[in-house]
């Protein structure tokens, strides 16, 4: 099945806090099924506030913390903040831990996820291409939905003049 495959394909940081929040929690859900491995990493920063690396499930068993890799959108400490809420209703929800990995940009949550040190990563579109460029098992999984279109908030299109002779686009 899948094995740390999950992005979420967005250009910026959503219209309202509240799709971001939604997002989260679905990619988190689902992202259950993952198959954990991590190691620390040099090339993002850590979140500072985090849950613990193991916890037991009911059967004793140790289960690895579930990690999202996401930017910075305001000062760390402040961000760390602002998700610790989140990471630690997740950890209870999940009955597993539950981590975000501020990174220091874009590129370094597509390293965090290609290396295996994030299960889950909150991308744009064009991070989401080049993620899947080097990894081809990577997969968006949700993307907020304008409630009044019922489609993605955010579209991309790619355009090529006629005369360059693109007919068609492969990932």
């Amino acid at each position: 099945m899948y094995q740390q495959l999950f992005c979420k394909v967005v250009e910026s940081f959503p219209n309202t806090k509240a799709t971001f929040w939604i997002s989260v929690l679905a990619i988190a859900i689902f992202g259950t099924a993952c198959t954990p491995s991590r190691e620390s990493s040099s090339a993002t920063q850590p979140n500072t506030a985090q849950s613990p690396a193991s916890t037991p499930n009911q059967a004793g068993e140790e289960q690895a913390t579930l990690t999202m890799a996401v930017i910075p959108w305001q000062v760390s400490a402040e961000q760390e903040k602002k998700l610790q809420p989140l990471a630690d209703y997740l950890t209870q929800a999940l009955k597993r831990p539950f981590k975000f990995q501020i990174t220091k940009d874009y590129e370094k949550a597509v390293e965090a996820l290609i290396q295996g040190k994030a299960e889950l990563a909150y991308l744009g579109p064009s991070s989401y291409i080049a993620a899947r460029i080097r990894d081809p098992k990577i997969e968006p999984l949700v993307s907020p939905i304008n409630q009044d279109t019922k489609r993605p908030w955010y579209t991309s299109v790619i355009i090529a003049s006629k005369s360059s002779g693109i007919k068609t686009l492969q990932i």
